[in-house]
Order: structure tokens, then C-alpha cells, then sequence
């Protein structure tokens, strides 16, 4: 267990606590604060607030690490900043631009054909001889992610104790927050995957994980991306190769959200208290991370009178 020596330690351990408290992992946080309070340590001995030039030193030994992971990492910083402040300490709070990531990428929301085609090719897909048995489980967890809303990852490293097959319930644990949740399959889901679960029971009896790859561990995510595209070329052999929409995995899970709240549309159901819902077998920390999938919905939809936009446009920041 790691001892934090500077003179912030006492605040870092905690607002540990306090996340862990609230459902948080203790290793979502310690490795960023340990790196922060060793550079506090060294060059800021004496320094009892968390300064501006303490946050931007520790950017700076961050620099040979991704944007994304940047990202990840001044959120814990920013969070501990604020968390600082409201428990009487002085402390800087990191600008929101840093925690504000440029997207490369749209999400595409499948029509009921594209969906249909989609999955009639991954019915069909024709595995390496190396990783046949691998026909078996595209089928079943592109649908489980489609179908629950998962996290490609969190299909990737679902764990094969953590399904129970008689309710139909699967407790997710590899989530991105690190808070587990539970998510329940449809009945035809349950169905599927308790067929698939008795070859796999043959064929890994040892492997822990629910789709292991031949060696008994997870797939990559490169690989699970991989299938998902050669499955969606298949499906679409009227494309030329630059002109076919570019998808992804992640996609799956757009589609369960929009069509969830688009059916709640339909169902005339109030959006302000079935987003909570979402939000939580979501696996959001924020209530505007799930009303973000709202501006994903078909126009005539957007116009729907069911929606209350002054009050979505709260929840959803705007964009720089």
C-alpha cells in the first residue's frame, strides 16, 4: 500500500476515501495522485495547497503518455482540486479545456435494414481454420453488447461467472468508471447465449472469460474491431471500399441507447425521469453523458413535443 509523502498526502488519502466510499476503485485514482505527491514531494516540500504550478508541472511529466489517457488523468486532477475546496483547502482547479478531448468520430446510428444485413453477415461469418469456434461467438456478442448497451470492452472481459443464466442478469465489472453494475437480458438474448454457453462449457472449460480467444484469455479489442468491420464490408457488397460509412463496435451501443429512448418516445413516457434509469444501466457517471444520445435520434423525433429542450440543453454542455 502506497504511504503519500508530501504535504498533500493527508487531503489525497482522503478524497480516496471519499470516491471509494461512493463506489469508485481505489486503483482508478491512486496511481495519478501517487505521480502528483511525488512531484510535490521533490520539488514542492514545503507547499501545503495545490498550486497552479504544482498541476502544471505534473502535465508536464505527463507528456509521453496519449491525449486520451491525458485526459482520463487531469479529470482525477481536476476532481481533487475541487474536492480540495469544498473541505476548506486551497487548491487550483484545473480549466475545463483540459479535460475536453476533441472527437475524430461520428457515431452511426444503423436503419433497421443496414442492422439487419449487419448481423445476417455475422450470422454467416466465416472464421480462420486457427479460430473457428469463433463463428459461434460473434453472433452472441455483438448482440449482447447491442442488446444490453454494453461497452465493447466490457463484452471483451465479461467473465464467465458473472452471467447468470437462470435470471438472465450479468454483473459487469471491467467498466470504464470503475463501478460495477448489473444489466439483464432480453429473453430471446438469454436464450441465445445459453445455447452458445454449452459449447463453451466443451470447448475453454478452464478459461474465465465468457468469449475466450484460443489461448483461453480475452480477445483484443483490435480484434473483436477487425471482425465487426470485415462483418459490415460483407454486409454491404454495393460499397466501394472509400465510399462504405465508416463503424464501430462502440456503435452497438449508441443504437441501444437512441433506440431505447426513442421507443420511450413512442411510449409517450417522461424523459426526465427515464434518463435516470438509462443513466444507470449505462453504467454514466453524468446524467448529460446519456442525454447526449438524444441529438442521435431521427429529426422527426428531435422535434417531438415529448422533449423538453430548455431542459435537456441543461444537461447537455455546449460544445467550444
Amino acid at each position: 500500500m502506497y504511504n503519500f509523502k508530501s504535504l498533500l498526502g493527508t487531503a489525497m488519502e482522503e478524497f480516496i476515501e471519499l470516491r471509494c466510499a461512493q463506489g469508485y476503485k481505489r486503483e482508478s485514482y491512486l496511481y495519478t495522485l501517487k505521480n502528483l505527491d511525488e512531484i510535490c514531494f521533490l520539488h514542492y516540500p514545503q507547499e501545503k495547497s495545490l498550486t497552479a504550478e504544482i498541476v502544471h508541472a505534473w502535465i508536464n511529466s505527463m507528456s509521453h503518455v496519449s491525449s486520451s489517457y491525458l485526459y482520463s488523468k487531469c479529470c482525477v486532477i481536476r476532481n481533487f482540486g475541487k474536492f480540495m475546496n469544498s473541505g476548506g483547502y486551497n487548491a487550483y482547479i484545473l480549466p475545463d479545456r483540459f479535460i475536453k478531448m476533441k472527437r475524430s468520430f461520428y457515431a452511426h446510428i444503423f436503419s433497421d435494414d443496414e442492422l439487419s444485413r449487419l448481423f445476417g453477415a455475422i450470422d454467416k461469418f466465416t472464421p480462420s481454420a486457427r479460430n473457428a469456434f469463433s463463428a459461434y461467438q460473434l453472433p452472441v456478442i455483438f448482440r449482447l453488447i447491442y442488446t444490453c448497451g454494453l461497452r465493447p470492452k466490457e463484452g471483451r472481459l465479461l467473465l464467465w461467472r458473472n452471467v447468470n443464466l437462470s435470471t438472465g442478469e450479468i454483473l459487469i465489472t471491467n467498466t470504464k468508471n470503475k463501478r460495477d453494475r448489473i444489466v439483464v437480458m432480453s429473453d430471446d438474448m438469454r436464450t441465445l447465449y445459453c445455447k452458445y454457453d454449452e459449447l463453451r462449457r466443451n470447448k475453454y472449460p478452464h478459461s474465465i472469460y465468457a468469449f475466450p480467444s484460443t489461448n483461453g484469455k480475452a480477445y483484443s479489442g483490435d480484434w473483436l474491431s477487425a471482425r465487426f468491420s470485415e462483418c459490415w464490408a460483407n454486409a454491404n457488397p454495393f460499397y466501394s471500399k472509400n465510399d462504405l460509412p465508416h463503424v464501430r463496435v462502440y456503435d452497438l451501443r449508441h443504437q441501444f441507447a437512441s433506440a431505447t429512448i426513442h421507443r420511450w418516445l413512442n411510449e409517450k413516457r417522461d424523459l426526465k425521469v427515464m434518463l435516470l434509469y438509462l443513466q444507470v444501466y449505462m453504467g454514466h457517471c453524468k446524467l448529460s453523458s446519456t442525454a447526449q444520445y438524444i441529438h442521435m435520434l431521427p429529426e422527426h423525433l428531435i422535434q417531438s413535443s415529448g422533449i423538453d429542450w430548455d431542459y435537456m440543453n441543461n444537461l447537455i454542455p455546449e460544445v467550444e
